[in-house]
């Protein structure tokens, strides 16, 4: 089983939070003002799969969810590229997803090498892309912009999961 998941991470009193999705969106109220004080949002795309060292992919989570929810579906699933490279945004290194058959390899700086079923992945990254989406409509400020820039990347992401029926024709 996997599930990917994002987190954010604020500066408090000195302190860094990692705060996940689940805290959030429960407490949306509680660190609405302070997301959206900040500029960028850094946080994370968390990977956890059964019997896989636990994958997180710390970064600007506008690009990471842009890459890794999303654009990376249909490079590998249409386009059929031997390799997805990420190119982290706020530090030099990258992330490279690997197609092996029926699965996807992990691999690059400061992350654990993990492989996982790509039936499994996909929808997951999608999925987690889209709480995010809505987590950021959520918000209500200046993220609005971020909502519609990464619209595009949504649907092409699920239209390729369609067509490789990885995803119902009604999963939106």
């Amino acid at each position: 089983m996997i599930t990917v998941t994002f987190e954010i991470y604020l500066n408090k009193n000195n302190e860094t939070l990692n705060l996940t999705e689940a805290m959030l969106f429960s407490e949306l109220e509680k660190y609405k003002e302070s997301v959206l004080q900040r500029e960028v949002v850094d946080g994370a795309i968390v990977i956890t799969a059964t019997e896989q060292e636990k994958l997180i992919v710390s970064d600007e989570l506008w690009a990471a969810v842009q890459n890794l929810c999303f654009e990376s579906i249909p490079v590998i699933l249409d386009e059929k590229r031997e390799t997805f490279l990420y190119r982290y945004t706020s530090y030099d290194g990258h992330l490279i997803m690997i197609p092996l058959g029926n699965m996807i390899r992990f691999t690059g700086e400061n992350i654990p090498m993990i492989t996982v079923p790509s039936k499994e992945l996909f929808p997951a990254l999608y999925e987690c892309g889209k709480r995010f989406i809505s987590f950021l409509s959520k918000l209500e400020g200046v993220e609005s912009e971020m909502v519609k820039y990464l619209g595009p990347f949504k649907e092409s992401a699920k239209n390729s999961l369609i067509r490789h029926q990885m995803l119902p024709v009604t999963g939106a």
